[in-house]
């Protein structure tokens, strides 16, 4: 049996390549830098897991259970309502790091759909960006927890881990939503993490649901390429909350930017 600082960082190195290359369509030169790291409310910066660290402290190796929720979530169902090909990103994208993982963390996922999702604050309009702006200042009023019945499932009871990542859809009343960072940018993955809880992604459709309460809402599902898109800004976020080191800036299929952007 490998001694257990060695079985770590064949781990470590391995989630080094399959995210240089499968996140990244292929690339090796893709890595990831700068992320943007909410702080706490009381001012610290907090990562949900450090597998890493926390093995090397207690000196003998803890499998973490950790179930992982996929949410695609519809803000107004009486707009296009979107669904998603899952199993085709889970396949392809999320099973190499999960089962990378698994030496130091027994990881099951689960996705589902959800309509009716709006968030819990108000956004404003920008002219001169042509969007509807949301601070991220105001990031802990975003999750709206008694509208997203997000699934906490029977698998994740006991002393399972749970992580929610979330695809949010904002509503043709409020579409594009932008995300604005503190110093004023916009957001280039319109994303952010909550420590202890998960991500969201906010994904705005092409056209912004222009049949906005239809009373036969279009269904439509989120292309491949866009998906591919989310996932790479999730799989961002997956490193920070694991406490994961990245270095230099992202390079994704859809494009270079630091996911502090």
């Amino acid at each position: 049996m490998q001694p257990l600082k060695e079985q770590l960082t064949n781990t470590m190195n391995h989630l080094d390549t399959i995210f240089e290359t499968h996140v990244n369509g292929g690339k090796e030169e893709g890595f990831i830098h700068g992320e943007f790291m909410p702080v706490g409310a009381d001012g610290r910066i907090v990562l949900s897991f450090n597998l890493l660290t926390l093995t090397h402290m207690i000196g003998f190796m803890i499998v973490v259970c950790i179930v992982i929720f996929y949410n695609l979530l519809n803000s107004n169902s009486h707009d296009c309502v979107y669904d998603w090909d899952f199993q085709a990103i889970d396949d392809t994208l999320l099973a190499p790091i999960i089962k990378a993982l698994g030496p130091v963390a027994n990881i099951s996922v689960e996705s589902q759909v959800l309509y009716h999702t709006p968030k819990s604050s108000f956004s404003f309009w920008d002219d001169k960006r042509k969007g509807y702006i949301f601070s991220t200042n105001k990031i802990p009023f975003f999750v709206n927890s008694n509208e997203w019945h997000l699934d906490t499932s029977i698998a994740a009871g006991g002393r399972s881990k749970i992580l929610q990542f979330v695809v949010y859809i904002p509503s043709a009343k409020e579409c594009p939503l932008l995300l604005q960072l503190p110093n004023g940018e916009i957001s280039k993955t319109n994303g952010f993490i909550s420590p202890m809880w998960g991500g969201v992604i906010v994904w705005n459709p092409q056209g912004c649901l222009k049949d906005s309460e239809s009373q036969h809402p279009i269904r439509q599902t989120i292309s491949h390429q866009d998906l591919q898109k989310v996932f790479e800004v999730f799989m961002g976020q997956f490193r920070q909350l694991f406490g994961l080191q990245s270095q230099s800036h992202y390079f994704g299929s859809s494009g270079t930017y630091s996911l502090s952007q």
